[in-house]
């Protein structure tokens, strides 16, 4: 999550960030995009909703596949090989 894009790349947290902080938003519900990275779960963007019982997410957490949605979800579409 840290790591520094060279000149030219395009940063999908970047991209997405827009879109995540619209749906915190509207919804006031914790928003994180996630990506597969190894064995574990990366958090790469995060729109922290306002709601009493909103989900605290860091970008840089990192969970392990089995332990939510986004782990699951993320896997089951995976390709076999990386399964």
């Amino acid at each position: 999550a840290s790591h520094v894009l060279e000149e030219g790349d395009v940063s999908i947290a970047a991209v997405a960030q827009p879109f995540l902080d619209r749906i915190a938003m509207d919804l006031g519900n914790s928003v994180k995009l996630s990506v597969l990275d190894s064995e574990s779960v990366l958090v790469i963007a995060v729109a922290q909703g306002k709601r009493d019982y909103a989900l605290t997410v860091t970008v840089g957490q990192r969970m392990p596949i089995h332990a939510g949605a986004a782990g699951k979800l993320l896997f089951a579409h995976a390709g076999r090989e990386q399964q």
